[in-house]
């Protein structure tokens, strides 16, 4: 089994409390309702949500994305630091993905597709996100 290794960032005017709050510790309950089109559920499958080592599953919904779902462990959590420049954050997001089974071309070619999918879903969510927070400014504040 290989690992691929992804790194994305993506700059917003939302101040670092706020993204992390809705981002990291309650989207579970925060983005199954703002992209509802995309994901059904995200449940959380170990610990409370809140705490390293803690699992959570999105959910997506039928024939959105070619996988029925994905799984996201919290590795590291530092709920006091925040970086702030300009009022906004810089939310960078570090992704690997496991791949099953051996160096098949087609198995290959599927994990690219998944791991393209994966981007556009992600960077889609934080900009969804994003509006949401800088629309609605007591929400997580």
């Amino acid at each position: 089994m290989g690992v691929i290794c992804v790194n994305n960032e993506h700059a917003t005017p939302v101040a670092p409390a706020r993204m992390f709050k809705a981002l990291i510790l309650d989207s579970h309950n925060l983005v199954p309702k703002l992209v509802k089109k995309s994901i059904k559920s995200i449940d959380v499958i170990e610990g409370d949500g809140e705490e390293v080592g803690c699992i959570k599953q999105a959910n997506f919904c039928e024939g959105d994305v070619s996988c029925g779902y994905m799984r996201h462990r919290i590795d590291a959590l530092d709920k006091d630091n925040f970086l702030c420049n300009d009022g906004g954050c810089l939310v960078k997001v570090a992704t690997e993905f496991h791949v099953k089974g051996g160096d098949d071309h087609h198995e290959v070619l599927m994990m690219e597709q998944n791991i393209k999918e994966g981007q556009e879903l992600e960077i889609g969510m934080l900009k969804v996100i994003e509006t949401h927070l800088l629309k609605i400014p007591e929400d997580y504040a």
